[in-house]
């Protein structure tokens, strides 16, 4: 019995010793599936932050891109818009220098237009003027009958005996288209000295106190004898046949004559 009881220790001890090996196996294995799997653990952790980081890269990337694109189409538009906005300066520009070179010719034509009037109304006048002088001419070559020529003008005398006023000499003078002698010079005077008779009224009146023409001219010529009258009623001249004229109410009746 003692025999077979060692020989039992000793495969209880071989057991025993298996059992640990066994159980040493299991621990180292199931150690090595653990550091296999903790290193599947960390290369699946490494590679997905790689993952991440590509991924981070790519949209850096692409956000950089992005931000140079627009930056880019930014910049363009911008230099398009100065562009433009240099053209419609410049356009602008022209355009007021052709409004200010319109305004300058328009204002050179209305110039030119006034000059070109004013001498058309110049041109006008003065041969008005030598029109008349013509008329007068003619009138002077062609003298009525029974009228008479000195110089420019042609002279007509009363023939008959009763005397007439100054009004009524001067309403005579208009009926025949002509006025009252106007005594514009000596040589005119000494003509109406052979001319008229003494007594004979001239186109000589007074108004508000002034002496003028029936034209119109005030008086210049110095009375040859004396100062005329001052009585209120005395303002009608009459050639006084002594070298002169003097003056009396316009009521009295004289000679008269007319000049055209």
């Amino acid at each position: 019995m003692s025999g077979g009881s060692k020989g039992l220790r000793y495969v209880r001890g071989d057991q025993e010793e298996e059992a640990v090996y066994a159980n040493v196996e299991r621990l180292q294995q199931a150690t090595g599936d653990q550091v296999v799997q903790r290193t599947v653990l960390v290369e699946v952790e490494t590679s997905s932050f790689r993952v991440c980081a590509v991924c981070v890269t790519v949209l850096c990337v692409l956000l950089a891109a992005g931000i140079i694109g627009v930056s880019t189409y930014y910049h363009s538009a911008i230099n398009d818009l100065n562009l433009e906005r240099d053209q419609l300066e410049t356009s602008y520009n022209n355009t007021i220098l052709q409004r200010d070179q319109l305004e300058t010719s328009y204002n050179n034509t209305i110039l030119q237009r006034d000059q070109l009037e004013t001498s058309y109304n110049n041109t006008i006048l003065q041969l008005q003027h030598e029109v008349n002088q013509l008329k007068r001419k003619i009138a002077v070559m062609l003298c009525p009958s029974g009228w008479e020529r000195f110089g420019c003008s042609c002279y007509y005398k009363s023939t008959e005996k009763a005397g007439i006023t100054w009004q009524e000499n001067r309403q005579q003078c208009l009926d025949k288209g002509a006025d009252m002698v106007i005594v514009n010079n000596q040589e005119e005077q000494e003509f109406i000295r052979g001319f008229a008779a003494p007594g004979t009224w001239i186109g000589l009146n007074r108004t508000g106190g002034k002496w003028t023409w029936v034209d119109g001219t005030p008086l210049t010529q110095l009375w040859a004898t004396s100062s005329p009258r001052t009585d209120a009623d005395w303002n009608c001249a009459y050639w006084s046949g002594v070298g002169g004229w003097s003056n009396s109410p316009c009521t009295y009746t004289g000679h008269w004559m007319c000049e055209n």
